[in-house]
C-alpha cells in the first residue's frame, strides 16, 4: 500500500487561506470583546453578520484536502478533514486519470474516469498530496498500467519538483 499524504498545515491552502482567516477572526473577536466590555455598548445585530458569513465559508474551504492511497487493486481518494468522504476505484474499472495543475484559485486536482461513467468525473483537489511526491505518483500510476493524462500546469509542478538527479 502506497499513501501520498502530507500534514494538514503544510498544504498550500492551509498556509494561504485558513491561517489568515484564523488571525482575522481572532482580531475581530478581540475588537468585539473590547467594545462589549465598554460602558457605552449597545448591541447591534449587524455585528453577527461577519461571524455567520465566516462560519458558512469555513466548512467549504475544507473540501479540498484529499489525498491518495494505492492498494494492490484499488485507488482510494480520501478527504483528510471530512473522513467520511472517500471514493474507491478498482484499477480494472478506470479508463483514464486526468491530473491538472489547477488554477490560481484551486490547487492541483485529479479526475478519475471509469467504465460506468466515461464522460464525466468528479474533480478532487489533492491538496494533501505534496508536490514533491508528484513524480513518484506518476511513476506509480504508470507501474499500475493506469492511463494518465496531465496538463501543462501539472507537468510544470512535476518538472519543478523532479529531484532524482
Amino acid at each position: 500500500m502506497q499513501v501520498f499524504r502530507q500534514p494538514f498545515w503544510k498544504a498550500d491552502a492551509s498556509r494561504m487561506t485558513l491561517k489568515p482567516f484564523i488571525y482575522i477572526s481572532a482580531i475581530f473577536l478581540a475588537i468585539v470583546a473590547n467594545v462589549a466590555c465598554s460602558d457605552t455598548f449597545v448591541f447591534h445585530p449587524i455585528i453577527i453578520i461577519g461571524p455567520i458569513m465566516y462560519l458558512m465559508i469555513f466548512p467549504a474551504c475544507l473540501t479540498q484536502y484529499f489525498y491518495l492511497t494505492f492498494t494492490d487493486d484499488e485507488l482510494l481518494i480520501k478527504n483528510g478533514v471530512y473522513t467520511f468522504w472517500h471514493r474507491e476505484y478498482k484499477y480494472s474499472d478506470i479508463t483514464k486519470i486526468s491530473l491538472s495543475g489547477g488554477t490560481g484559485k484551486v490547487g492541483p486536482y485529479i479526475k478519475v474516469y471509469t467504465k460506468n461513467n466515461p464522460r464525466y468525473a468528479w474533480s478532487y483537489v489533492i491538496e494533501l498530496v505534496s508536490t514533491k511526491d508528484f513524480p513518484d505518483l506518476l511513476d506509480l500510476m504508470k507501474s499500475k498500467n493506469l492511463p494518465v493524462e496531465t496538463d501543462k500546469g501539472f507537468d510544470y509542478l512535476v518538472d519543478r519538483n523532479f529531484t532524482r538527479f
